[in-house]
């Protein structure tokens, strides 16, 4: 499910910059929100991992509004258990490309929380696009 909402996404995404083609800085972004804003919980991040935006859903999940997700990156989104993976899962992403699986991610008040997720790297616009599925609550604190 999550793959499909992802191919959904960057379709979307590829039509409005197709329309406006921002390619760089505060009108990139505000563009991938427009498309993001209204999806289930996805985050999208720049070739550094830098987050640039969420969905209305992932935002209420993680506890965070859009300016404080954008403060972090995906080392920071990962929950404490994560934090050793995301190196070698982020450069086996951008190489592959793609990447499917199951993933913690950190809440702002430092509870995880387990997702399902499908990704896309260099999506458009040198941009990764992330859907995740909550799959588990959990109330551990880093």
């Amino acid at each position: 499910m999550p793959g499909k909402l992802l191919a959904s996404l960057v379709q979307d995404l590829r039509a409005v910059l197709d329309r406006d083609p921002v390619t760089t800085g505060p009108g990139l972004h505000q563009a991938v929100q427009v498309v993001v804003a209204d999806a289930p919980a996805c985050v999208v991040a720049d070739s550094k991992g830098q987050l640039v935006g969420a969905s209305l859903i992932a935002l209420a999940v993680l506890g965070h509004t859009l300016t404080s997700i954008r403060r972090l990156n995906v080392t920071t989104l990962a929950a404490s258990e994560e934090v050793k993976s995301v190196e070698p899962l982020w450069e086996s992403f951008l190489r592959e490309r793609r990447q499917s699986g199951s993933f913690m991610l950190r809440r702002k008040d430092g509870t995880s929380v387990r997702t399902r997720y499908a990704a896309q790297a260099n999506a458009v616009a040198g941009l990764s696009i992330a859907v995740h599925l909550v799959t588990e609550e959990s109330t551990l604190r880093d």
